[in-house]
């Protein structure tokens, strides 16, 4: 990194392939930190020198946002992976997978903040793009199918109770009618 820095400075899209090298890196060794840092720095400089529309760019978002929440930073790994979301929305992106993991991912968080509406929304996003993209082929891309599937179990259906700004359900508290006929034995 300190040659690359020296010979190409710091905004030079070479440096940030190597803050991306790091990042995996430490990622795969669980030093998630680490591996945010350098997300982040390859980050800051494909902002300064490239397009938002550059696949790169969108990918450090959603890398960044995904350590961001390994590493327990819900807040923050929002705010990624929603960007990610939005300019892939806009732009498109190759790497569909991603953004299947990204909005499983937003579930999970609109889950913790006790949105269940919100999180069951993004999990079934997550669902049909991932279903009509016909991702199950890989057994990489059918762990993410089984992590929607956990997920999806983990937020629960509508019956589990309201997202905020639903009203409540009651149930009925009347006991059950019999029945007048009798039953034989």
């Amino acid at each position: 990194l300190k040659l690359r820095r020296t010979e190409l400075g710091n905004e030079d899209g070479k440096v940030a392939d190597v803050h991306v090298a790091l990042g995996h890196a430490y990622s795969d060794q669980k030093i998630y930190f680490e591996a945010g840092r350098h997300f982040s720095s390859g980050l800051t400089i494909l902002e300064q020198t490239g397009e938002p529309s550059d696949p790169r760019f969108m990918q450090l978002l959603y890398l960044l946002g995904k350590t961001q929440f390994k590493d327990g930073h819900s807040t923050s790994a929002k705010i990624h992976l929603d960007r990610f979301v939005q300019l892939r929305n806009v732009h498109g992106y190759e790497r569909e997978i991603d953004y299947v993991k990204a909005m499983c991912i937003l579930g999970k968080i609109s889950d913790r903040a006790g949105d269940k509406r919100g999180a069951r929304e993004k999990i079934l996003v997550a669902q049909k793009t991932y279903a009509l993209r016909n991702m199950g082929s890989s057994s990489k891309n059918m762990s993410v199918g089984k992590d929607l599937v956990r997920t999806m179990k983990d937020v629960g259906s509508e019956e589990d109770g309201p997202g905020p700004g639903e009203p409540q359900k009651h149930k009925s508290r009347s006991k059950p009618k019999r029945s007048i006929l009798k039953t034989s034995r």
